[in-house]
């Protein structure tokens, strides 16, 4: 009956213990940075190349540089991209939500 009793406080910390390790994890993949900053791929918050460059976990991460040399706004002019916007209907659900 001893053994009963021991056993049940143990198991009660040991999952106590695996959802802290659980919830730690996530909320370090999260960052929880503020809005304005970038969370690098180590879990840390900033706004240089450091956080917001290669790995970067956390909007607003820096774009890589194009491929091919040729960056989208070289491709898709301004002009382009209205005319595309203002074939939305007022009533739809995403109008406004896109911008360039």
């Amino acid at each position: 009956m001893l053994t009963h009793a021991i056993s049940k406080p143990i198991l009660i910390v040991t999952i106590l213990l695996v959802i802290q390790t659980f919830y730690t994890t996530t909320k370090a993949q999260n960052c929880g940075c503020s809005p304005d900053l970038c969370c690098s791929q180590f879990g840390f918050c900033g706004s240089t190349s450091d956080y917001c460059g290669v790995g970067c976990q956390q909007e607003p991460c820096f774009a890589p540089p194009p491929a091919n040399g040729v960056s989208v706004d070289e491709i898709v002019t301004q002009e382009f991209f209205n005319g595309i916007i203002d074939q939305i209907e007022s009533s739809c659900a995403s109008n406004g939500f896109y911008s360039r």
